[in-house]
C-alpha cells in the first residue's frame, strides 16, 4: 500500500486539475453566443455576482437536466428559444433542458502547487528506491 500512495496522491490532484469553475446563468451565457463584431473578450458576471472575463480560449462547460456535461467555445456556438448548437462540438441541446454553465479559468495557484507536489513525488520515489536497493543492486 505504502507503494501505491505517491500514485494515488498523484492521479487524485491530476483529476482535480488546474482549473476554477466559475457558474454563470443562462443570461450570462447567451452573451458568450457567436455575433459579428462580437470584442474578442466580454467580462459575464458570475451566479454569485464576480465579474468572469472570457474569450475564446476559456473552456466552457454546459449542465443539461438529465447531469450530462457539454463542452462548448465561446463565441462559437449559437443559442435560440429552442435551442443550442455547437458545431465544433457536435453539440445539439434543447435550451430548455440546459441547467447551468460554467466557466474554467486556469487556476495558476493549483497549478503551481500540482507542479510542486508531483515533483515531491518523483524525486521521493528516487530517493526510496535507491535507499532500499542495496549495494548489490546498484553494482549490477
Amino acid at each position: 500500500m505504502s507503494r501505491c500512495l505517491p500514485a494515488l496522491l498523484t492521479a487524485g490532484l491530476a483529476l482535480s486539475g488546474c482549473y476554477s469553475q466559475r457558474p454563470i446563468g443562462l443570461d450570462a451565457l447567451d452573451q458568450l453566443t457567436a455575433a459579428p463584431g462580437r470584442p474578442p473578450e466580454v467580462e459575464v458576471k458570475s451566479t454569485e455576482g464576480e465579474p468572469i472575463t472570457v474569450d475564446a480560449t476559456s473552456p466552457l462547460v454546459l449542465t443539461t437536466a438529465d447531469g450530462r456535461t457539454h463542452r462548448v467555445t465561446p463565441f462559437y456556438f449559437h443559442m435560440s428559444d429552442t435551442q443550442l448548437v455547437s458545431p465544433d462540438y457536435g453539440v445539439l441541446v434543447n435550451r430548455a433542458d440546459l441547467t447551468g454553465a460554467e466557466v474554467r479559468q486556469l487556476s495558476v495557484g493549483g497549478t503551481a502547487a500540482l507542479i510542486g507536489v508531483v515533483a515531491a513525488v518523483a524525486i521521493g520515489t528516487f530517493v526510496a528506491l535507491q535507499a532500499t536497493a542495496g549495494e548489490d543492486a546498484l553494482a549490477e
